[in-house]
């Protein structure tokens, strides 16, 4: 399973105010808020955090075809940095999903797996080739593979793991 998500730094700095009263408190829970007001760039740590969780949000929701999205329930565990990219997991539950996130002065980008190999499993897709699924969940029409699809400002990403997946019903 995958997941991605991408923010336009410059279009979030315009549309949203990170810190609007309550906002922090309403999205992270209390260790994730102090590492936002802890940061040397509160707002970029925001965004990071914020990624993290879409992306693993986009498993979970194919997991469990659930839709409703509580980022509260979602925990970004601290990450560590592995040749400039930052690594680490997202907890919901008793899941957890591997997240890797490319941090620039124009976007942050996050891919989630469920199994840190699969990172070297990950290629981009043409949006040509993808279909949903009754579920609206997309995958590539021809290999059946799981793809995500990220989109926000000047910035898109359609992504799939390279592997085969039994046809679709």
């Amino acid at each position: 399973m995958i997941g991605n998500d991408i923010i336009d730094l410059e279009l979030a700095s315009k549309q949203s105010n990170y810190q609007r009263k309550g906002l922090i408190e309403k999205l992270f829970n209390l260790p994730e808020q102090q590492l936002i007001l802890g940061a040397d760039q509160p707002e970029i740590f925001f965004w990071n955090l914020w990624s993290r969780k879409e992306a693993a949000y986009k498993i979970y929701h194919r997991a469990t075809k659930i839709r409703a999205f509580n980022p509260k329930q979602f925990s970004c565990e601290l990450p560590f940095y592995i040749n400039g990219i930052l690594l680490g997991k997202v907890v919901t539950n008793h899941d957890f999903y591997w997240v890797r996130t490319t941090i620039n002065s124009s976007y942050i980008y996050s891919e989630a797996v469920l199994n840190s190999e699969d990172f070297h499993n990950i290629s981009e897709v043409d949006l040509v080739n993808i279909e949903k699924d009754l579920n609206g969940i997309p995958y590539h029409k021809i290999s059946n593979n799981p793809i995500s699809v990220t989109h926000h400002g000047n910035f898109e990403r359609r992504i799939q793991l390279n592997r085969q997946i039994e046809p679709r019903l």
